[in-house]
């Protein structure tokens, strides 16, 4: 199984996110690479602070957005709704991470079905915003 490898991190100068491969200078600054051109062979890099790195998981949302590690996201649960982190765990697996609820593994079953959860489907995730950018989502009311 083949899975893009695509990295985002946050622009230090205007704050927007750039997306495109990953690789790190001599003294260990990441900096994302994004091609200028598809048609013709160049490419910009950008350094990037280390903490708004964060790796593509393969899979979209419902409204067909790539879910990134770090991004903070809502699913429904047996008539519940929680908004909880996407992390990339110790097993080399990314999860959904929700206070009240635990974690689940991210992986996608069918076109309205992200994965379940004790043999129960759970609803598509839908990325509401990232720890950078939005970390009062998280935030208990």
């Amino acid at each position: 199984m083949n899975r893009q490898r695509i990295y985002r991190g946050k622009r230090p100068d205007t704050g927007a996110f750039v997306e495109g491969g990953l690789f790190y200078l001599p003294d260990g600054t990441p900096c994302i690479v994004t091609y200028a051109d598809p048609d013709k062979f160049g490419f910009d890099w950008l350094e990037v602070p280390p903490d708004t790195v964060g790796e593509f998981t393969g899979v979209t949302d419902k409204n067909d957005k790539r879910v990134f590690e770090d991004d903070i996201a809502r699913i429904k649960y047996e008539g519940k709704t929680y908004v909880g982190i996407i992390q990339y765990d110790a097993l080399g697996v990314f999860i959904f991470v929700a206070r009240g609820f635990g974690w689940v593994p991210l992986f996608k079953l069918a076109d309205d079905e992200m994965t379940q959860r004790n043999g129960q489907k759970l609803t598509a995730i839908e990325i509401i915003g990232n720890m950078h950018d939005n970390p009062e989502l998280l935030e208990v009311k």
